[in-house]
């Protein structure tokens, strides 16, 4: 019986990785085209241009929503490598 979540190497996602030209990880904070405000990349879909951010920092009254955007929405001219430090930590070069 052949398993579903085992995918053979020509089933993977082969498409160009996203036309943007930042480096972007989980945890870096950047600004959307459409706000003034930072978000935390919370997760990266570069095969299908999507990301999941959430407001940073953290809203003290249940937390921050966090929500599917696409790549393009980012604002590269503020997105230079801004990675959010663990609470208690510091960030490192």
């Amino acid at each position: 019986m052949p398993n579903d979540l085992i995918r053979p190497t020509g089933q993977r996602c082969l498409q160009p990785t996203s036309a943007l030209t930042m480096d972007l990880h989980q945890g870096d904070c950047v600004q959307l085209i459409d706000s003034n405000e930072l978000f935390q990349v919370i997760g990266i879909d570069d095969c299908h241009d999507r990301c999941w951010v959430r407001r940073w920092p953290l809203q003290a009254s249940g937390g921050s929503h966090v929500f599917e955007i696409s790549l393009g929405q980012i604002d590269q001219t503020d997105a230079s490598d801004h990675h959010a430090p663990a609470p208690g930590t510091t960030n490192r070069p």
